[in-house]
């Protein structure tokens, strides 16, 4: 009887692995709770900077509007918010795929459990019915209370149907242990479809959440890429049109500026004949005033020399006729000194009217060399406001 009851209490091991299978069902559901937390955060980091790239994108463009210009830059940002939506929607997908497979395990999972638990129970079932009816046979060939002596003096047929229901005694109470088992797992696998039914409609909700946030975000950026296209139309339109004006406005400060230029420069022209014609006029005016005062000075320098001459011949003679020789050398030579002292002031007379003509020759130089800077300078300044002017005129003009 020993190794029977021993092939008995080894038959609820299996009752006991099927009673595992709630607490990783369970530990399923809580990884998915997790992974569906994480996908959402992610998601939503997604549209976040997805709206950031689209802020960004508004600022710059009222920038370069207020500026005027820069369209590739605008470009450049549609692209890079239009790659980022992509992206967004691509991570999404994806994240909706893993969801949908990782439900279609758990239902595969489920659904195993369920089949090798009607299989059990099946097997269970008929396990019951046979013992049932080998009991019932038993039942009627020893339908007679025996003593114990009378047990033992039974012949060996009898004894053998008679451990046969002891063990099947034992059978009907480790059957009865694990029916309820079976109920109690059952019931915990009812739970779990309960709860799986519950976790698939949360997650189909969220699911719907997101695609309902995903076609929301695409409309926004539908919306936002067709506001910022007629926008980008718009300051083409009046970028192209205040090029127009700027190409008009320059076209005649251009003209304005190439007549003021030659009309400058025919004045200048004008200014410096003017001024030439008014400076050989007085260098020949200074020429006449200096060969005058020469041929004055040298017809005073004769006259002085005839006078003098005169007076020497008058004194040589009254020397002569009063005085001796040696009076005469004495008289000679004071007559040669007084000559000389002549000839010297004649000498520096000469010299200061060469001065006096360099010096209005220099100062007429340097009066046209200074004129000459003065006539530069003006032509430099018109140049350079010229220049400015062109500059000015080349900068785009902010619109209003």
């Amino acid at each position: 009887m020993i190794p029977f009851c021993r092939r008995v209490r080894t038959m609820p091991r299996h009752s006991q692995s099927l009673t595992m299978a709630p607490y990783s069902s369970v530990s399923l559901v809580e990884q998915l709770e997790d992974r569906i937390l994480c996908h959402e955060k992610t998601t939503a980091a997604l549209v976040e900077h997805a709206f950031r790239i689209k802020d960004d994108i508004v600022n710059s463009l009222q920038k370069m509007q207020n500026k005027g210009g820069g369209d590739r830059l605008a470009r450049l940002f549609l692209e890079e918010h239009i790659r980022n939506i992509t992206a967004i929607v691509k991570q999404l997908n994806r994240d909706i795929e893993v969801l949908q497979e990782q439900i279609r395990a758990r239902d595969n999972i489920s659904y195993g459990t369920n089949s090798a638990l009607k299989t059990l129970e099946m097997r269970q079932l008929s396990g019951l019915g046979d013992l049932r009816g080998r009991v019932a046979r038993i039942s009627l060939l020893a339908s007679v209370e025996m003593t114990p002596s009378a047990v033992i003096l039974l012949p060996p047929i009898q004894l053998c149907s008679i451990h046969l229901l002891c063990a099947i005694i034992k059978c009907d109470a480790s059957i009865a242990r694990l029916s309820a088992e079976h109920k109690t797992t059952y019931e915990g696998l009812q739970h779990l479809n309960k709860e799986q039914q519950a976790a698939k409609l949360i997650l189909e909700t969220k699911i719907k959440d997101a695609e309902g946030q995903i076609s929301q975000l695409l409309n926004r950026v539908d919306l936002s890429i067709s506001e910022q296209s007629t926008k980008l139309k718009m300051s083409h339109r009046d970028s192209n049109h205040q090029l127009q004006l700027l190409d008009t406005k320059f076209k005649g400060t251009v003209e304005e500026l190439s007549n003021q230029i030659l009309s400058a420069r025919s004045w200048l022209q004008q200014e410096q004949e003017r001024i030439e014609k008014e400076l050989l006029q007085k260098i020949d005016q200074l020429s006449l005033i200096v060969k005058e005062n020469s041929g004055a000075s040298e017809r005073d320098m004769e006259k002085k020399l005839s006078q003098m001459s005169a007076r020497l011949d008058k004194i040589e003679e009254g020397q002569k006729k009063t005085f001796d020789g040696q009076r005469t050398r004495q008289e000679e030579e004071k007559m040669h000194g007084r000559i000389t002292k002549l000839e010297l002031q004649m000498n520096q007379n000469i010299k200061e009217m060469k001065a006096e003509v360099n010096a209005g020759f220099t100062a007429v130089y340097e009066s046209i060399g200074s004129l000459r800077q003065v006539l530069e300078a003006k032509m430099k300044l018109d140049r350079d406001q010229l220049q400015k002017q062109i500059q000015l005129m080349q900068k785009p003009e902010t619109p209003m």
